[in-house]
């Protein structure tokens, strides 16, 4: 009798377990099939360029006296930037007369005598040395002449200078003539200059939404795209592409306001209006694509085809799914299809 009570029991337990397994609730949360429009991004990655800048250099050689601009500083044309001291070049202006000379017969001789027993790089190599002395010697006559004692290095335009290579000058450094000392940027003009290859090409027809982040902000700036080249050319990887130019039009803090800045352009292309789920939402078996939808309080399995991803949501396309269907947002332990589900 005993026994038989037992075995009652045990029968009783089981199926009481597997009552409560069966028809046990899963908790899940929800979300109803929407149609989404969706944008499609594409991240380019270029370089500022400014086409309105001027070189400053320098027109003569001497120590520099007095630094008067500061590295992004705003200037008017003709500013004084440097005091540059030349007396090194008041020398005996027939003295100069002579070191003209001899440059220039050096450099006829260098010629008629080694171009046959040198090789063009050599021969070329040797002309530039003896081009620099003729060349300061022509210097010297210059200041001699002109009376450059006190040399004054002026802004050719107006605009905001940097100094070369960001590279500040200080007094009583050697300018060497011919030496840049720095650029003039016109801040009223920006762009980026960035490598398209040609898998790239179709992000740039129908742009209606392009920004750009500089090196070291956050801040997206409106921009257009004002230029695409005409030829293919490789660039430093060695790839072939079209350089296109994008034009930033919201205003700019002057210390972004360099060459060579790395700078990302973000196009963003409507892409339409289509079914969207959630990339939680979607699980994969056997190479296909599924949900569950949520039909009297049980996850069915429904099968999607992706047509694209956009992060957080991808665009579908389903004959077994509609607008407005209730689909498990994420999946969690235990579920599976026809499994009772309670959601708030």
């Amino acid at each position: 009798m005993k026994k038989k009570i037992i075995l009652i029991l045990v029968v009783l337990i089981v199926g009481s377990f597997f009552v409560y397994t069966r028809f046990k609730s899963v908790d899940v949360s929800v979300e109803r099939v929407t149609e989404r429009e969706f944008i499609k991004e594409v991240v380019l990655t270029g370089n500022v360029i400014t086409p309105n800048k001027s070189f400053v250099k320098s027109k003569i050689s001497g120590v520099i006296k007095e630094v008067l601009v500061a590295d992004g500083q705003e200037v008017e044309k003709d500013d004084i930037l440097l005091k540059v001291d030349s007396s090194e070049y008041y020398q005996n202006y027939n003295v100069i007369v002579q070191d003209i000379n001899k440059a220039q017969s050096a450099i006829d001789e260098y010629t008629d005598t080694y171009r046959d027993i040198l090789g063009e790089p050599e021969v070329i190599h040797g002309m530039e040395k003896l081009e620099i002395a003729l060349q300061q010697a022509k210097s010297r006559q210059i200041a001699s002449s002109i009376g450059f004692n006190n040399y004054e290095i002026k802004a050719p335009t107006s605009g905001n200078f940097y100094f070369a290579n960001s590279q500040i000058l200080y007094p009583q450094e050697y300018l060497v003539m011919g030496t840049e000392v720095g650029k003039i940027y016109d801040n009223n003009v920006i762009n980026v200059k960035v490598g398209v290859t040609p898998d790239e090409l179709s992000v740039l027809e129908n742009l209606s939404n392009v920004v750009t982040k500089l090196e070291g902000t956050t801040t997206e700036l409106k921009t257009e795209m004002s230029h695409i080249s005409d030829s293919m050319e490789r660039n430093e990887n060695g790839d072939e592409v079209l350089y296109v130019t994008f034009n930033i039009l919201d205003s700019v803090d002057d210390i972004y306001k360099k060459d060579g800045l790395d700078a990302k352009v973000f196009i963003r292309n409507d892409a339409g209006t289509m079914l969207g789920v959630p990339f939680s939402s979607i699980f994969s078996e056997k190479a296909v694509d599924y949900v569950y939808v949520v039909k009297d309080n049980k996850a069915i399995k429904t099968r999607i085809n992706i047509l694209e991803d956009y992060g957080d949501y991808v665009s579908i396309e389903s004959e077994d799914l509609k607008l407005d269907d209730v689909i498990v947002q994420s999946l969690v332990e235990g579920l599976k299809n026809g499994s009772r589900v309670k959601f708030n």
